[in-house]
């Protein structure tokens, strides 16, 4: 997996299935033209020292959905220039004015509500948990 991230080949055959889904072909030479991010930029960050113990994934997906990036309905737009990303994982361990996540945003007001949502979606313990492995496996011929 690292060859092919410092080789370039994972970028090429990235390049080569958005354009077999109707995405442009220069999709990953022009990145910057085809994407274009929301104005608001904001670190959210931590309240509290301690360890991240929990995270309400749902909360904060539903967050994504308020500030445009997803759709309740099938006729609704996706902004993609939206979004939450950094997200601190899991077993992280933090201190005051940590950043937990990043929110982008069209507005102020789509940003509070993000940034509420967030706070009330990680919960931040004293005491390191036990992260289960995402992977337990890997299957190779």
């Amino acid at each position: 997996a690292e060859e092919a991230l410092a080789s370039g080949r994972a970028a090429e055959i990235f390049g080569r299935m958005i354009a077999a889904q109707g995405g442009p072909a220069d999709f990953v030479e022009n990145a910057d033209a085809y994407l274009k991010f929301a104005p608001i930029v904001r670190d959210i960050k931590a309240k509290s020292n301690g360890f991240v113990s929990n995270i309400n994934t749902r909360s904060i997906g539903l967050s994504i959905v308020a500030l445009g990036g997803g759709r309740t309905r099938a006729d609704q737009d996706v902004d993609h220039g939206v979004g939450i990303v950094h997200c601190s994982g899991l077993g992280t361990k933090v201190l005051v004015g940590d950043r937990l996540c990043q929110i982008i945003a069209n507005t102020q007001e789509q940003a509070d509500v993000a940034e509420r949502a967030i706070h009330s979606a990680y919960l931040i313990e004293d005491s390191p948990i036990s992260v289960v492995p995402v992977v337990h496996d890997i299957i190779r011929p």
